[in-house]
């Protein structure tokens, strides 16, 4: 810079190398903000270092203005009291007072302080403050307090410019251009189009167009057209193909032959297993059942005077009589000896030999007396009536998949006497028998037992148990269908 003094253009330099040093717009900013410099600690404190103050203050101002609008880091000056608030992220300030800054707290967690004549950046980090020392600022400060400071002022501002029409502020107004029609901008307006007719813009704009046209002509704008024509002629051939298939009604296609095929099956049901009582597999059970029944009847007895039960009430009838006989017996002998024992009572006053002739008397009396306890007992044993048959009934055969609970059914005849028999297994292991007669079914094949009345082991039964493969299935759609056979069961 020409007609300037050593120590004013050490003061220039000085406050150039602090805008252009190497560092970030940011902190050339912060660098160069504007300081209330009141400290008496400086070298020299005049109105001439307060001039310098004002005049990087200034400049950076005038910076702010045109480059960095949108730049929100400077916080401005800071001293010994300063308060950054709650929200000091992204922060910076210039601090030239000497002392303990005891609201900024560095990284040991101590108050950040600076010395006399020191000059620093107080700049925000993620939890902490970090001091930066300005010494090109102390030396500019100290130059400027020596020499005279209203020379730098005018170098600085000369070369940066007062406004847009002079400096560094001209070249870059020039470049950047206040019009659309000049510099950067006119180029810029020029390549991307002041409007969507013209540049990149119009470009853009008829490509689009262009794709949006070969869209619609692929695609189609109707449903008669492009690929849209292609999926509904497609859609209704497929809808046809399966209406014709399927059958549109009951009366065509699988659904008829579906409703054929179980109209079929229904009847063949309906005949093999009797639309009523009087037919089919219904009748049979039907018929054998009622013969099941009349057997039954005939051999028991409708009533007291026939069958078994006519038998048994004829036979206990007798029975009783025959007892009530002997205790009829009894008692009159009971009664006569009682009265020859009041005659030879009476005797026996008169004469010894008629007191034993009453002794003998009562000995014949209590001989009497056990004859018809004897009676009693026969009798009695004559009611204890061994079974003189057995019925033995076992499903058979037996499906390996009956989960139903099955028993061996024994009954004694006649049924008064006690139902006692053993079962005895003697062969096979497709089935096990508890003494009570349940049936347990382990696999298909055959097991034998025996079953041994303990009142009469004579009438002692050999029982087989068959155990076969089933002969119905059940589908998975919870249907019956009969094993090996394509018959189902609905």
């Amino acid at each position: 810079m020409e007609d300037l003094t050593t120590d004013q253009q050490a003061v220039y330099d000085a406050v150039m190398e602090q805008l252009s040093g190497g560092a970030s717009a940011v902190e050339n900013l912060s660098r160069v903000s504007a300081v209330g410099n009141e400290d008496t600690s400086l070298p020299v404190v005049t109105s001439n270092g307060q001039l310098v103050t004002i005049l990087i203050g200034t400049l950076v101002a005038l910076s702010a203005q045109n480059l960095s609008q949108s730049l929100a880091l400077w916080a401005g000056p800071a001293s010994p009291s300063t308060d950054p608030g709650s929200s000091p992220y992204n922060k910076v300030y210039l601090a030239c007072e000497s002392g303990s800054y005891s609201n900024f707290l560095d990284e040991t967690g101590h108050a950040i302080t600076l010395e006399a004549g020191e000059v620093a950046l107080i700049r925000r980090k993620a939890t902490y403050w970090e001091k930066e020392t300005l010494a090109l600022l102390n030396k500019a400060f100290a130059l400027a307090a020596a020499e005279n400071a209203n020379d730098a002022a005018d170098a600085v501002l000369t070369w940066f410019g007062e406004d847009d029409s002079h400096g560094i502020r001209k070249t870059w107004s020039d470049w950047f251009s206040n019009s659309l029609s000049t510099g950067v901008r006119k180029v810029w307006t020029t390549w991307f189009g002041a409007s969507a007719s013209a540049g990149v813009q119009k470009a853009w704009s008829d490509w689009f167009e262009d794709i949006k046209s070969s869209w619609s002509t692929w695609f189609g704008a109707t449903a008669s057209a492009g690929v849209r024509k292609t999926w509904s002629d497609w859609l209704s051939e497929t809808k046809s193909a399966w209406s014709t298939w399927f059958g549109a009604t009951s009366s065509a296609g699988v659904r008829k032959t579906w409703s054929d095929w179980l109209s079929e099956t229904q009847s063949a049901w309906s005949t093999w297993f009797g639309a009523s009582a009087s037919a089919g597999v219904r009748k049979t059970w039907t018929d054998w059942f009622n013969e099941i029944k009349s057997s039954w009847t005939a051999w028991f007895g409708s009533d007291s005077e026939h069958g078994i039960r006519g038998e048994f009430i004829t036979w206990f009838r007798s029975a009783s009589s025959g007892v009530n006989d002997a205790i009829s017996s009894a008692g009159v002998a009971a009664r006569a000896a009682n009265d020859e024992a009041q005659n030879l009572a009476a005797l026996k006053r008169d004469c010894t030999d008629s007191a034993a002739a009453a002794i003998a008397a009562a000995q014949e009396a209590n001989e009497q007396a056990d004859l018809a306890e004897s009676i009693i007992r026969e009798l009695s044993a004559e009611a204890s009536v061994t079974p003189d048959r057995m019925v033995v009934v076992v499903q058979d055969p037996i499906s390996v998949r009956n989960h139903a609970s099955l028993k061996v059914g024994v009954t004694l005849y006649p049924t008064f006497v006690m139902q006692n028999y053993i079962i005895q297994h003697w062969d096979g292991d497709s089935a096990a028998v508890d003494p009570h007669g349940n049936i347990v079914i382990r696999k298909v094949g055959q097991t034998r037992i025996w079953v041994i009345p303990t009142g009469n082991t004579s009438l002692a039964q050999q029982v087989s148990i068959n155990v076969r493969e089933p002969r119905l299935r059940l589908t998975s759609t919870g249907k019956l269908r009969l094993a090996g056979s394509a018959l189902r069961i609905y």
